[in-house]
């Protein structure tokens, strides 16, 4: 171990007992993403996107606005959930070490997540 590694040790080791005598806990964080089951949106939702899409339109005077902002609201579901998530554990006092997603196909019959 050469110097610059026992510095960063000793670092870490220190933040460590920082941490545990302030009473904060670490968390890593796991999410789940399946990728081959998107669900249908339901009309009460096309209507919000569409309406979405026009008024980026309307202001832009850009038509590739409308599907920029049909991209951006087919992947929000999953970022929001997972800053909700990570919101949740910073309320709960905990200092997030390391956000892990999972992207599967489809939920996995016997344990949800695969082996």
């Amino acid at each position: 171990m050469n110097l610059v590694e026992a510095q960063a040790e000793a670092s870490r080791a220190e933040r460590t007992m920082t941490r545990v005598s302030a009473g904060q806990e670490s968390a890593v964080l796991v999410a789940v993403e399946f990728t081959g089951q998107r669900r249908r949106l339901t009309a009460a939702a096309k209507l919000a996107r569409d309406t979405a899409a026009l008024l980026a339109t309307s202001e832009s005077g850009s038509p590739e606005a409308a599907s920029e902002v049909r991209a951006v609201l087919g992947d929000l579901d999953f970022d929001a959930s997972l800053a909700e998530f990570e919101e949740l554990a910073r309320s709960a006092g905990a200092e997030i070490a390391a956000t892990l997603v999972l992207r599967r196909a489809k939920p996995d019959a016997a344990t949800l997540v695969g082996q």
